[in-house]
């Protein structure tokens, strides 16, 4: 066998990496340089001893010795010599002895050291003695248990000298199957591992760090004391005489272990098969079980496997239910051809233990739980089947026995019973049969099932021998009404019959629960004839607002038996507002009452629309005198729904309002500014009739006004103004919407002092407010005595009426004219004009 060599040290004296190697593969360097390094740091004051590794890597199985490198300047770093054995090679491989001999015996000198190698040729030897063993070190065996006994892989910790350790290695090598001998890996360590190392299958521990590894599970391998090996496994990996009688055993059965556990795994069958053929079906079993992990092929071993599968079903025949429930987990896979007896025997238990006169429960129970669990992971797919056939059968023939072991599975879990019901055949014998073995009493769940099963079947009789096995009166009357509902249309004798026997209250929870037409009706008429059945009413619910509507039919009460009946009338218009209710008779009465004040109603924006069109107006009505109410009492915030503005700014409404509030005028502008239900004729109304106001109200009141723009409300101010100082502040507020000349002419009011400027220039603006003609029109000029030759033929009236009266002012115009004629002269034309009058007191300015 030709075997590749690499030697790794120092390189530049510095880092770990290769110096020589006859293998040109450069894609392993870095694991090789990584492997053959020092694995951790070494404790302080330990000299570090040559020691082996080995480990399969991708196509190689890799074997090195290291060595502490005292060559270099650097501490620490060491020396390997690696052999890279072909991976393939290694089962075949039965002598380790003669591959570790190919490892230098200690690291070439610098100078010697190659760059350069050529690859090794291991001779072909016929493999080391087998000479029988009568004893071994103690730790060997405490090894090698500790290998086989792991339920998966995990490394072992050997503290031990170098050599002890190799010849450990070169024992195990030698007697372990081929498979495993490329899956053994082994190492050193200097400190206990973290979690997270990667570590080989034996971990040799040097012993001069034991006290470093103390709390970690060590095995010590000493050259005293010795002891024979005794098991199978021991004898066939550290007896030189190889076992053969277990080597046998193994090769009848056909298999080559590749684990430790598989080898464990021989080793349990050899010992159970000393029993064969025997007639214990515990012990058969166990050995079919092991035997299946062993050798799964169905086409290996069938000898030895039909000896096993026939004893155990002999074993069945007379007994052993117990052992063919068992036989459910064990996968047909391994044992075709002996498949069908397997399926006979487990078929013949199951009628057994079905038709027995002396029945054993819990047998019966886990039989027909198994039979009604359908997950494939709980159960082999050929055990169910050869299950399921016998039982069928059974079935079918039927007898009182076999119907209480259907009874016996429907008290059990769900599956179980939901599977039996299932498979009662649709016969009238097998409705008699049932009902004849019904138990003395029945769980509500178990009744329940019974019921839903008579009900898909029409087997009321036996629907109602569960309920009333089962349930007192209110319950029965409940799975009654649940039944019936969907198969007659019609009032039920049976329904009525059974509400008779149903106090009132349990008879109106029922009706809650169960929205028949019947019962609702029933529960009304009892709400009706006692209302505080009422009390508990959830009117969100539609048939407590079918119950309630049909109780009001009797009281005519909308309050009657309500435990508070604003909140539940507040929910019911909620509803109604978001659609879920329209009973008409609850909102006919509630439109009849105080109720009918939606104002604080959340949803009470989109339950106008919803209303009945004849009982809207009484919702409104309500709800906007409850607002006005609200208003005045400062209490309300934001604006008013469209609906009741719209009713703000009725005839009807406004008159009598404002009727109402004649002499509080904050309280009719506190509304307003919600509402927005004022016009300037009714507010110029409202003024005029008010009495006495306040200096606040009358401030807000000039400010309306003049925010609007309302001369009509403001010429009543005015006109109030004049003998009621109480309205000074309001005309103070709205001044700006008065002329110049209505300021001249109630200079006092707005407390103006007027001059002989403001005199000649309100005689300008009156006359051409009286004679937009000019000073022509009528005569008027001429008339009070001016000489119309003197005036200007200006371009526009307003400006001759200018020229005029400044002509006037000067003392031209005409001899007999003047201010006091020409206000007489237009007097005479309009005989009530106040503004003339009121100038002719002012004549002493001119």
């Amino acid at each position: 066998m030709q075997i590749h060599q690499a030697y790794f040290g120092a390189v530049g004296g510095t880092s770990h990496g290769q110096l020589a190697s006859s293998l040109a593969d450069g894609s392993l360097r870095p694991f090789l340089s990584a492997f053959t390094d020092r694995p951790g740091a070494l404790p302080a004051g330990f000299a570090l001893q040559p020691y082996l590794a080995a480990t399969a890597h991708e196509k190689y199985y890799l074997i090195c010795r290291t060595w502490a490198d005292t060559a270099v300047a650097r501490s620490g770093m060491v020396f390997t010599h690696v052999l890279l054995l072909p991976l393939q090679r290694v089962p075949m491989l039965t002598d380790l002895a003669s591959v570790l001999r190919l490892l230098l015996a200690e690291p070439p000198p610098m100078a010697e050291r190659p760059t350069h190698l050529a690859p090794l040729v291991l001779p072909e030897t016929a493999g080391p003695s087998t000479q029988p063993v009568t004893s071994v070190p103690e730790g060997w065996l405490a090894v090698l248990n500790q290998l086989v006994d792991q339920a998966s892989p995990a490394p072992v910790f050997v503290m031990s000298e170098p050599n002890r350790f190799q010849k450990l290695l070169e024992a195990l090598w030698r007697g372990l199957p081929a498979p495993l001998r490329a899956g053994l890996s082994w190492g050193i360590r200097f400190n206990p591992p973290a979690a997270e190392d990667a570590l080989p299958l034996l971990v040799n521990v040097p012993d001069e760090l034991a006290a470093k590894w103390r709390g970690t599970a060590v095995l010590k391998l000493e050259a005293e004391p010795t002891k024979a090996p005794a098991t199978p496994i021991e004898q066939l990996l550290l007896d030189g005489s190889q076992r053969d009688d277990f080597r046998g055993f193994m090769e009848r059965l056909e298999v080559i272990p590749d684990s430790f556990r598989s080898l464990k795994l021989c080793q349990r069958a050899y010992a159970q098969t000393e029993n064969l053929p025997g007639t214990d079906a515990d012990k058969l079993l166990a050995l079919l079980r092991t035997i299946r992990q062993l050798q799964p092929a169905p086409d290996k071993a069938l000898d030895f496997k039909w000896q096993v599968v026939q004893a155990l079903a002999s074993a069945l025949s007379v007994g052993g239910e117990q052992q063919a429930l068992g036989l459910r987990n064990v996968p047909i896979g391994p044992f075709l051809p002996q498949a069908e007896r397997l399926a006979q025997a487990v078929g013949q238990v199951v009628a057994r233990v079905v038709t027995t006169v002396s029945p054993d429960a819990g047998m019966q129970e886990n039989l027909l739980g198994y039979l009604a669990d359908e997950n494939p992971a709980n159960m082999e797919s050929w055990w169910r089947e050869a299950a399921l056939l016998a039982f069928t059968q059974t079935v079918a023939v039927g007898s009182p026995q076999v119907a209480r072991v259907v009874w016996l599975g429907i008290g059990q879990a769900a599956t179980t019973r939901d599977y039996l019901l299932g498979h009662v055949p649709a016969t009238p014998e097998w409705e008699g049969l049932l009902s004849k073995t019904v138990p003395a009493s029945l769980t509500t769940t178990v009744a329940d099932a019974v019921c839903g099963f008579s009900a898909g079947r029409s087997w009321w009789d036996l629907f109602a021998a569960a309920v009333a096995a089962a349930y007192q009166p209110a319950e029965a009357l409940r799975k009654q009404v649940k039944a019936e509902r969907h198969v007659t249309t019609t009032a039920s004798p049976r329904v009525s019959r059974l509400a008779a026997k149903v106090a009132d209250e349990e008879l109106v929870a029922l009706a809650v629960e169960l929205p028949s037409h019947q019962l609702l009706q029933l529960a009304g008429e009892a709400c009706g004839r006692t209302p505080a059945l009422l009390a508990p009413m959830d009117v969100r619910q539609q048939p407590w607002r079918t119950i309630w509507a049909e109780s009001l039919r009797q009281t005519r009460l909308i309050a009657a038996g309500l435990r508070e009946p604003a909140e539940t009338i507040k929910v019911f218009l909620g509803a109604v507002a978001t659609g879920q209710a329209n009973e008409e008779l609850p909102l006919e009465l509630i439109a009849a009452s105080t109720y009918a004040n939606v104002l604080h109603l959340p949803e009470r924006a989109g339950l106008w629309n919803k209303l009945p069109a004849a009982l809207q107006p009484k919702f409104v009505t309500a709800t906007l005198d409850a607002l006005v109410g609200e208003i005045l009492a400062g209490r309300w915030e934001g604006a008013a729904d469209p609906i009741l503005v719209k009713q703000a700014r009725t005839i009807e409404f406004i008159t009598n309002f404002l009727a109402q509030q004649r002499n509080d005028l904050a309280a009719v502008l506190s509304v307003n500014a919600v509402l927005s239900n004022l016009t300037d004729n009714y507010l110029k109304d409202y003024i005029r009739n008010l009495g006495t106001v306040s200096g606040v109200a009358a401030v807000q009141l000039g400010q309306f006004v003049a925010l609007h723009g309302w001369k009509l409300s403001a010429d009543a101010i005015l006109d109030k103004a004049r003998y009621n100082d109480d309205f000074r502040p309001a005309l103070r507020e709205c001044v700006g919407l008065f002329s110049w000349l209505e300021k001249f002419f109630n200079y006092k009011l707005f407390e103006h002092q007027v001059g002989k400027d403001d005199a000649w220039n309100a005689l300008e603006v009156l006359m051409n407010k009286l004679y937009g003609g000019g000073p022509d029109q009528d005569n008027i000029w001429k008339r009070a005595g001016g000489d119309v030759t003197k005036l200007t033929n200006a371009q526009s009236r307003g400006e001759q009426w200018a020229a005029a009266i400044r002509l006037l002012r000067h003392g031209g115009g005409g001899k007999y004219v003047s201010a006091a004629s020409l206000l007489r002269a237009a007097r005479g034309d309009f005989k009530n004009n106040p503004e003339l009058h009121s100038l002719e007191r002012l004549l002493h300015l001119f």
